[in-house]
């Protein structure tokens, strides 16, 4: 399946409940994460990055916290594989670096290390269980 897309920053109070229904399929429905582990009360104070597709359709998330986390990245199922999530991350971090960061991080889940890793990122640390899954800690320096 091909999407047509844009990628765009979006407010936590107008995409709210398109976010949460992709995080919700994705996380708990797909990878068995408790759904109070993926309720998170940061999000109002996060940006958010959503891939739109041509129809306004949330089809792709991530989101930046203060602290320059990146995580919540999720992408429909049928869409995966097709550069959605690779989008969402390089807008995520020219926003960072737009914004003055010097870098970021992530804890990715450990079967996405490599993804990231084609995105500059490092991996710190060993492997942890979180949400129940096993991650990685990774940055990104934003030079």
């Amino acid at each position: 399946m091909r999407a047509e897309y844009s990628v765009t920053e979006v407010s936590w109070a107008t995409h709210q409940q398109q976010l949460m229904a992709l995080r919700f399929a994705v996380f708990v429905g797909e990878q068995g994460i408790a759904a109070e582990d993926e309720r998170d009360p940061k999000d109002p104070e996060c940006r958010h990055f959503v891939a739109l597709h041509d129809d306004a359709t949330v089809i792709g998330c991530g989101r930046l916290t203060p602290e320059g986390q990146i995580g919540r990245m999720a992408v429909q199922a049928a869409l995966r594989q097709t550069g959605i999530g690779s989008a969402i991350l390089q807008h995520i971090l020219q926003c960072a670096r737009h914004s003055g960061s010097n870098a970021v991080f992530l804890h990715a889940q450990a079967d996405a290390a490599e993804f990231y890793a084609r995105h500059g990122f490092i991996s710190n640390g060993e492997t942890f269980i979180e949400a129940g899954i096993p991650h990685i800690g990774m940055h990104c320096h934003l030079a």
